[in-house]
Parts: structure tokens; C-alpha cells; sequence
């Protein structure tokens, strides 16, 4: 397959790629995108007041495996970047995810470059990364962890693949390893990627990058290891996210995926058929080692776009391949017609499919509306004391938005760290290091932050004692609670309407003083 790329035709092709990424990141909603998103941009918020993290109780509270802690490295990047610009932290956020879709490009053909070094390859390669629905989802106004891991992920993969050829790269691996070991726990499925990396590099001759030569019709023979890979959770019964070992799992990695997946297939075909090279080994074997934790989908769905992506990529270059008796017109209208495809199947998530919601009048959005957006500015502007509202998720929007007015919720880390709430680690279990949730999460123990919510809600404990002065009412809730436990009247903002004066309102919104 030709190369012939000049070095203009090559800019290019990555200006356009470029200003496809900043289109796409273009939201039709007109605020940041929940629900992770403003979880993290609380914790942001408490960085830029009080100058360092309250959540830091341990040194495990860096990698959230201690109680009332998260994986910390995007909110000290977020918080410096406010800092260094002063800018509206959901200005920030916007514009950060516009980065971070450019940043995507180059992760991965640098990653892609590793593994095939062909120029079309690794374009395509770059192309179908940068706009699958798994990175354009987190990447696009949201600031979820899992979203600087995936684009970030490339380029760990990279630096660890460039060791081989200069120990030079080494630092920089390292450091990678540490910021994405803190910045989610996605980490963990690099773990077995990592000890494929070993066994290829003592297999292959020390400083040489001739892989041994393996008799073709052993290759066959790792078909074999996907269906042992897949047995692992039936077998053992670990890394199961369902009680169920029949649940369906293949919606959710074709939508995260996007169309490419189909081209993915035949790229798996190929490359197990093969003689391979180094990075082609390392992508077939890491897609194995990585198979037994297929079960687990709301974390694997994200992560296996990464392996599965540069499988697309052979898929199309093989099309090429084959397709050489073909006239190149007709060939350059499958390609086109088979990138706009995948393209379409991105854009839908990214833009239509919000608009019947946006028509629809919902109790809880999927965004911060214009109305909470509002209401938040008004109380950074004119209140500095505690709140509550009737609504969890509406409280965390509103939470994030208004800044210099915390707002208590039922979560223990944002409760722990404006003080609402003390942790008592003799409450909570700690997991041992050979069980899964301890890489997951460390500890088990109460759920502090959702009682204390509640109760107060309901008048079981007095608002007065958390120096809580305002309740912040999602007026869709009709004066009910709304959390997981269910709906049910908030007692205390009946006792506001009866007894307390509206400050503030906006039709959906109602802020009363207590």
C-alpha cells in the first residue's frame, strides 16, 4: 500500500482532523453535562477556597482507597488552570475538553506508530480514537476522570512500547504510570497489559527488534486463548459486575465503540492469522489478557476502545489491501462512505439524541440547565452560608455552580471536605489486597453523607446544628425528595412554606431562608 504522503498533504489531513474534533465538541445542551462531571467540579471548587485538598486524609486519599477520598490528578490540573486564568470554571471546562479531543489525535497515532508504523494506518487509526463515542462522551463539557484517562491512556502505551528502543523514555513512563494510578481506577486494567509487555520483551532478542520467528500455523493457537480468557469469571466467579453470567454485554461496547467495530473484527482475524511483529503481538495478547474482565462493562466499555480501535484500523487498511483491482474512485467512495458512517454513528450520541430531551420536561437532566445555572450564580453572588435542597442531583449541580455557598448532599467526600460531615474510620472495613473492591475502593462503611441528607430532610436532625441557612428547592419535585430510595415529601420544605420566606426564584428553582 502506498505512502506517498507529502508533508503538506500530512498537515493537512490533521488540521482537518483538528477542526472535526472542535465541531463535535460543540453541545446543543447549554451548560456542562452531569452526573460525574460536577462531582468532580465540587472538588475543584474546594481546591481553589481553601488551597489544598481536604480529601487528602491518607496517602491512599491520592488514588481514592480511603474513605471519603477520589482519585485526585484532574482536579489539581482543573484548579491550576483557574488559578493561572481566572476564567468561569465552566468556561474552563469547555474549553478543556476542546484540548483534550485535539490531544486525542495524538495519543493515539503515536500509540497506532508503535504498533504498525504506516502513515494511513495510524490516520485512520487517530481518526476513528478521536471520534468514537467513548472519547467524545467524556471529552465533550464534562470533567469526569474517566475521560483524561482514556486520552491520556495512548501515550502511556506509547512510552511503555518506546522503552524497548531507549531507556530514555523510562521517566516518562514512569511518571505516567503515577498520574494515571491517580487519576482512575481504570489503572487496573493496565496491570495485565503491563506483564504482556514483559513477556514480549524477554521473548524477543535483547536489544533487537526481530521478533522470534513463530511458525504460522501455531498462530491459530491464540484463538484458543480468548475463550479461556472469556471462562475466567465463569470459572472463578470474579469480575462479575451482574449476578448474572448471561447478561447481554454487546450493546454497550458497540455503542462505545461506535461502527468501527465492525471493521475491528476482521482486523482481529487478521492480525491472529498472521506472522506478527512486536506491536502486533502486544495488541492481540493485551486484548487477551484483558478479556476476563469483560463482565465488568460500566468500566470496560470505556477502556476497550483503546485496543479495539487500532483493530479498526487494520480492518480498513486491509479493505485498501484488497481492493487494489478496484477502480480508485470506487475505492476512495467506500472509504468515504465508510468513515462518514462511523462519524454519523458518534454524532448521534453527541448531538441528536439530546434534542427529544431538551423537548421533554424532567424532574433531573442530564446537564445543568439554564434555570440551576442561574440560581447558582445568584447565590455566589448573595449568599455565603450552608444549604440543602429536596433534590441529590440538583443539589450537586447547584453545589458546583454557586461556589461560596456549599451545599450539604448525599455524598461523604464533598460533606467530609465543607465540614458538614466528620469521617470515623472505626466505622468502615477495609477490604484485603486479594479482594476486587479494595482496588475499587478500599473501604467499606456507612453511607454518612446520604443518612445525614435525609434526615435533615426530614427533620430527624436539626438543620440548625450543620449551620445549614438556606433550602435551594427543585420546584419539578412538587415539595417531594427525590434520591435512589425513592420520592417522598422533604418535611423540611413544607416547614419552610409555611413558616420561612422565599428569597429567590426562577420558575424551577426556589431558594428559601431558614
Amino acid at each position: 500500500m502506498s505512502e506517498k504522503f507529502s508533508k503538506k498533504a500530512i498537515i493537512k489531513i490533521f488540521i482537518l482532523l483538528v477542526v472535526l474534533n472542535i465541531i463535535l465538541r460543540f453541545q446543543v445542551v447549554p451548560h456542562e453535562i452531569y452526573p460525574d462531571s460536577v462531582f468532580i467540579h465540587i472538588m475543584v471548587n474546594s481546591l481553589n477556597e481553601y488551597g489544598y485538598a481536604r480529601w487528602f486524609l491518607n496517602p491512599l486519599s491520592i488514588f481514592g482507597l480511603y474513605p471519603a477520598s477520589e482519585c485526585s490528578s484532574l482536579q489539581f490540573l482543573l484548579s491550576g488552570i483557574k488559578q493561572c486564568t481566572n476564567l468561569e470554571t465552566n468556561d474552563i471546562i469547555f474549553l478543556y475538553c476542546i484540548f483534550m479531543g485535539i490531544l486525542s489525535i495524538f495519543t493515539m497515532y503515536l500509540m497506532a506508530g508503535e504498533i504498525f508504523n504506516n502513515i494511513t494506518f495510524k490516520v485512520l487509526t487517530a481518526f476513528l480514537f478521536s471520534t468514537s463515542p467513548a472519547v467524545l462522551g467524556y471529552t465533550t463539557w464534562t470533567i469526569p476522570l474517566r475521560g483524561l484517562f482514556v486520552v491520556l491512556a495512548p501515550l502511556f502505551v506509547y512510552f511503555m512500547l518506546r522503552t524497548r528502543k531507549s531507556l530514555k523514555y523510562m521517566p516518562l513512563f514512569a511518571v505516567l504510570l503515577f498520574f494515571l494510578f491517580a487519576t482512575h481506577h481504570l489503572f487496573y486494567f493496565f496491570i495485565p497489559i503491563i506483564f504482556v509487555f514483559i513477556f514480549l520483551s524477554f521473548s524477543y532478542k535483547i536489544n533487537r527488534m526481530n521478533p522470534i520467528k513463530i511458525p504460522e500455523r501455531f498462530n491459530l493457537i491464540s484463538v484458543i486463548f480468548f475463550p479461556l480468557a472469556f471462562s475466567v469469571p465463569f470459572v472463578t466467579g470474579k469480575f462479575m459486575e451482574t449476578s448474572s453470567k448471561y447478561a447481554p454485554i454487546n450493546e454497550s461496547y458497540v455503542r462505545y465503540i461506535g461502527l468501527p467495530v465492525i471493521f475491528a473484527i476482521g482486523g482481529l482475524a487478521y492480525i491472529i492469522g498472521k506472522q506478527k511483529k512486536l506491536g502486533e503481538w502486544f495488541l492481540l495478547l493485551s486484548l487477551v489478557s484483558i478479556t476476563m474482565f469483560i463482565y465488568i462493562e460500566t468500566y470496560m466499555k470505556w477502556f476497550v476502545s483503546i485496543l479495539a480501535v487500532p483493530l479498526a484500523g487494520f480492518g480498513l487498511i486491509n479493505v485498501i489491501k484488497l481492493s487494489k483491482s478496484i477502480k480508485r474512485g470506487s475505492l476512495l467512495k467506500f472509504l468515504t462512505i465508510s468513515l462518514m458512517l462511523c462519524l454519523s454513528f458518534s454524532a448521534y450520541y453527541q448531538f441528536i439524541h439530546f434534542i427529544p430531551k431538551l423537548e421533554e420536561n424532567k424532574i433531573n437532566e442530564r446537564y445543568i440547565e439554564e434555570s440551576t445555572y442561574q440560581a447558582g450564580l445568584w447565590m455566589r453572588a448573595k449568599i455565603d452560608d450552608s444549604s440543602i435542597s429536596n433534590d441529590r442531583m440538583f443539589g450537586n449541580r447547584i453545589s458546583a455552580i454557586s461556589e461560596r455557598a456549599p451545599v450539604l448532599v448525599p455524598h461523604l467526600t464533598i460533606n467530609q471536605i465543607y465540614g458538614f460531615n466528620e469521617l470515623d474510620i472505626s466505622e468502615f472495613k477495609l477490604h484485603p489486597v486479594t479482594s476486587e473492591a479494595f482496588w475499587f475502593g478500599g473501604y467499606e462503611g456507612p453511607a454518612v453523607g446520604e443518612v445525614t441528607w435525609d434526615r435533615i430532610n426530614l427533620m430527624y436532625l436539626p438543620y440548625w446544628k450543620f449551620s445549614i441557612k438556606y433550602f435551594v428547592e427543585n420546584t419539578r419535585a412538587d415539595g417531594n425528595v427525590i434520591w435512589h430510595h425513592g420520592m417522598y415529601p422533604s418535611k423540611l420544605l413544607h416547614y419552610a412554606y409555611d413558616e420561612k420566606d422565599r428569597v429567590y426564584e426562577n420558575g424551577k428553582v426556589r431558594i428559601w431562608k431558614l
